[in-house]
């Protein structure tokens, strides 16, 4: 079957993230964060929109009045940042009085970086810091985006098999993945959401708990210079429609210039639906995209400017 290879995706082009209140939403992204608004309504198949910037990338508001809450998952964004830009930041969501959480994660490359905040519509962010950048007042990009599906091996399949993205890192496989949800369950570590998991046990056993904390599945695909994570959902989570390919919640890869018809005819190998490719005109940030579903049923597009 074709498999695409590494040269493919440049980094992730845009997020397109559901929101309740779009003027709250955009006020957290724009005063707290440091996103820059670009209009309202301007981009394409996201319904009623506002658009900010981060650097090169782009995020997409759609306001969507039902939503489920995903608080307690895996699903976040995480945006790269200065250090003192990060603390700066942290300054801006206090006087919003937006509480800052400091949970630990299991990637090691996200070990340090524990920054986190909910916006008002309870979508959770995270901020990375780049050694490489200086002390902006606002975020610089993002970094990666984590959904969740239900069947890790096909998840694996398709971002890795398929897409060809690198295996960046697998948690909740090792010894230390345990005993760190382990310290999660005894009160001793604060994991970030999605992490871990309380499993109960259908027996009694003597002296033990049946409800034994346990270290949730996570997978991180590079593509390029983002990275998409994938976090074992922990309860079952409706899908939409099996026909429906274009939606919100969406994340969005950026593909090298004249690749898009080679990811197309991948995912149409792979006996994947898509939708594309459509042709936005050129006069905005992307100019085609083909829009598709990953295996746990979210949102996919890929797009070329």
């Amino acid at each position: 079957m074709m498999t695409l290879n590494g040269g493919v995706f440049q980094c992730l082009s845009h997020l397109v993230v559901d929101v309740a209140d779009l003027d709250a939403a955009e006020a957290f992204y724009r005063d707290g964060l440091g996103l820059q608004p670009i209009g309202r309504d301007a981009w394409p198949d996201a319904g009623a929109n506002a658009v900010l910037k981060a650097g090169d990338q782009h995020l997409v508001l759609s306001r969507k009045a039902d939503r489920p809450d995903l608080s307690a998952t895996g699903v976040h964004q995480g945006y790269r940042i200065g250090a003192g830009g990060r603390e700066e930041v942290r300054g801006r969501l206090q006087r919003l009085g937006v509480t800052v959480e400091t949970y630990h994660e299991d990637r090691p490359a996200e070990a340090r970086d524990n920054f986190y905040a909910f916006d008002p519509s309870g979508n959770r962010v995270q901020l990375v810091v780049d050694s490489r950048l200086d002390g902006g007042p606002g975020v610089a990009g993002i970094d990666h985006a984590c959904v969740q599906d239900y069947d890790m091996q096909w998840a694996q399949e398709f971002y890795g098999g398929m897409l060809g993205l690198a295996l960046d890192h697998v948690s909740g496989l090792h010894t230390d993945d345990y005993l760190r949800a382990q310290a999660w369950g005894d009160e001793k570590e604060a994991m970030a959401p999605g992490c871990c998991r309380l499993v109960k046990y259908y027996r009694e056993i003597p002296g033990q708990n049946r409800m034994q904390p346990r270290p949730s599945l996570q997978m991180y695909f590079r593509a390029g210079s983002g990275v998409i994570g994938v976090y074992m959902a922990m309860e079952d989570y409706a899908e939409p429609p099996e026909e429906q390919l274009v939606g919100t919640p969406r994340t969005a890869l950026r593909v090298a210039k004249g690749k898009l018809d080679t990811v197309a005819r991948a995912l149409e190998a792979r006996g994947r639906s898509f939708c594309g490719p459509v042709d936005h005109g050129g006069n905005g940030a992307i100019g085609r995209s083909l829009y598709s579903r990953d295996t746990g049923g979210n949102f996919i597009e890929f797009c070329e400017a």
